[in-house]
C-alpha cells in the first residue's frame, strides 16, 4: 500500500479499532483512501449538484469527509448499524437501511446527484432500480467493478452486452471518469475498479419504465435463442412479426444485436399495436 495514503489509512485503521472489529467483506466495505480520486469525484460533484446530493454506503471513507464539507445537507444511506452512527455523530443525515429497500420516493429528491462506491452484490441492480424509477434522480457517480463497468458500456453483438448495457443506456448518457487499482482502497480488493458519470436523458422516452423493463429481461431470458422466440408470448406474435417487418429486422436477429434505441422503438411498437 503506497504511503501517499498512509494518513488516511490510519484514521480507518484507528475508527475500526474504536469500533472493535475489521471491514465487512459481505458488505463490500473497501475504503477508498486515493486522494486524487476522491477529488475527481467530488469535482465533479459540485459541477453537476443542483439540489440534491446522497451517497449510498459511506463506510468510513474519505471521499464521505469531503463530500459533507462540500454539501452539508448531504443523505447518506448506511447498512451497517454502527458506521450510520459514525456518521450521525457528525452530524449527517443517516438512513441506516439497505439501500434497495429504501422507499425512494419517499426521500423527496430535487435534481439530485447520487454517489457511490457500490457493493457488487448490488452494483446491477441499483441501477436498474434507478433508471426506471428516477425520483428527483438526475445525474449519478457511482464506482463498479470493472466488469460491471464494462458491461454498463458495451455496444451491440459483444459477449458484455445485455440487461444492463439496454437499460443503462436508455435512461443515461454514459462516461467513464477513471479507473482504479487494489491499492487505491483500504483494505485493498482483489479487483480493478472504474467510475462511471450517468447523467439522465429525457424521461419521455420510456413512459412505463416498469413494463420495458419486462420486455428487455425477457428479451435476453435466453441469449442463445433468436428475438422472436424470446418474447413472442409476451407480445403477441402476430404484434411482433408487425413491428418487427416495421424496423426492417430480420426475423433471426438475436438479442445481442439490437441496440438500445431499437429496444425502445421495438418496445413502443409492441405496446402502440
Amino acid at each position: 500500500m503506497s504511503s501517499l495514503y498512509a494518513a488516511e489509512i490510519q484514521r480507518i485503521k484507528l475508527l475500526l479499532e474504536q469500533f472493535g472489529r475489521g471491514s465487512k467483506r459481505s458488505l463490500g466495505q473497501n475504503f477508498l483512501v486515493n486522494s486524487g480520486k476522491i477529488e475527481q469525484i467530488v469535482s465533479y460533484v459540485k459541477e453537476m449538484a443542483r439540489g440534491d446530493v446522497i451517497e449510498i454506503g459511506p463506510g468510513l471513507g474519505a471521499l464521505t469527509l469531503r463530500l459533507i464539507g462540500e454539501f452539508p445537507k448531504i443523505k447518506l444511506i448506511e447498512l451497517d448499524t454502527q458506521f450510520a452512527e459514525y456518521w450521525r455523530s457528525q452530524n449527517a443525515d443517516v438512513i441506516n437501511e439497505d439501500a434497495l429497500h429504501v422507499n425512494w420516493q419517499e426521500l423527496h429528491l430535487n435534481n439530485a446527484v447520487l454517489v457511490s462506491n457500490l457493493p457488487y452484490q448490488i452494483s446491477s441492480r441499483i441501477v436498474v432500480d434507478r433508471s426506471i424509477q428516477p425520483y428527483g434522480l438526475e445525474y449519478m457517480v457511482l464506482m463498479f467493478q470493472k466488469e460491471v463497468a464494462q458491461r454498463l458500456i458495451a455496444r451491440p453483438s459483444t459477449e458484455d452486452y445485455g440487461l444492463l448495457s439496454v437499460i443503462a443506456q436508455t435512461y443515461w448518457q454514459l462516461e467513464t471518469m477513471t479507473e482504479l487499482g487494489p491499492n487505491d482502497f483500504f483494505p485493498p480488493p482483489k479487483v480493478a475498479s472504474r467510475v462511471v458519470t450517468f447523467k439522465r436523458k429525457s424521461q419521455d422516452m420510456i413512459q412505463d419504465g416498469e413494463s420495458y423493463l419486462r420486455f428487455v429481461k425477457q428479451s435476453f431470458s435466453h441469449r442463445r435463442k433468436l428475438l422472436r422466440n424470446n418474447i413472442a408470448n409476451l407480445c403477441g406474435g402476430e404484434t411482433l412479426n408487425h413491428a418487427m417487418v416495421g424496423m426492417g429486422l430480420n426475423e433471426k436477429v438475436r438479442p445481442e444485436e439490437l441496440s438500445w434505441s431499437q429496444y425502445c422503438e421495438l418496445f413502443k411498437r409492441t405496446q402502440d399495436s
